[in-house]
């Protein structure tokens, strides 16, 4: 622990018998704000040191994956960033792109955390689009690929959307991961106070996880509960079709 800013210094992950497999270090600034991170792993073989995640995570994937072709995909932006340089002749990478790339659509500025995957879309075997338009934005902005693909989420389509005489005005749908996050009590919040105006609005969330309180601590989903009851919210679960 620094003393100076309380932060932890270095983070001990152990194993069921209690000897330690991982150590994270934590650089922090004069300010206390964390710069780094480096990471020193322990096995019968001997320990190893890494500079950063990205480094330990691709030296853990070489020593998990199978002898001949593997397939890396990846749905995460933030895992996106550890093997977008990442090459090996026996490994296809794969990224599926299920959100916007650009942070302000006024200047056109990316978002940060997609910049250095949209950049460098050529080091991919493959970019997973969800939909065509996603997909033309993409060439759009960055230029025609040969690597872009469409694959659609593996869910019931409608042929056509509802009729807008069939929809309610007052029945609102939030998708989302229940962690703090998302916010979701803010979200709550507003519902309470259109309610108490428009006693026939509701929300149906969508969701998994610990629950909208975002840590899984009890006074977390008690703070959730009384948000959800006051503000005519209900939660589904993670599926609309389960």
């Amino acid at each position: 622990m620094n003393p100076e800013f309380g932060m932890a210094e270095q983070i001990f992950f152990t194993r069921a018998d209690g000897t330690v497999y991982l150590i994270e270090h934590r650089d922090h600034d004069r300010e206390g704000t964390r710069t780094g991170r480096r990471f020193t792993r322990f096995a019968e073989s001997g320990s190893s040191d890494y500079p950063n995640a990205g480094s330990m995570y691709r030296t853990w994937f070489d020593e998990v994956r199978t002898q001949g072709p593997s397939y890396l995909i990846l749905d995460s932006k933030f895992s996106a960033i550890h093997f977008t340089d990442y090459q090996n002749d026996d490994v296809l990478k794969f990224h599926v792109v299920h959100v916007e790339h650009v942070g302000n659509p006024v200047t056109g500025t990316l978002i940060k955390s997609r910049g250095l995957f949209l950049l460098r879309q050529d080091r991919w075997d493959g970019v997973i689009c969800l939909t065509d338009r996603n997909r033309a934005d993409l060439s759009a902005r960055f230029g025609p690929a040969n690597n872009r693909f469409v694959i659609s989420n593996i869910v019931p389509r409608q042929r056509s959307l509802p009729a807008w005489s069939r929809r309610s005005r007052t029945r609102g749908v939030m998708v989302a991961r229940m962690s703090e996050v998302k916010d979701i009590p803010m979200v709550l919040r507003i519902i309470k106070q259109a309610h108490e105006h428009f006693p026939s609005v509701t929300l149906d969330i969508y969701g998994g996880g610990h629950g909208a309180g975002g840590d899984g601590s009890p006074q977390g989903r008690a703070g959730a509960e009384r948000h959800r009851h006051s503000a005519r919210g209900n939660t589904r679960g993670s599926s609309p079709f389960q």
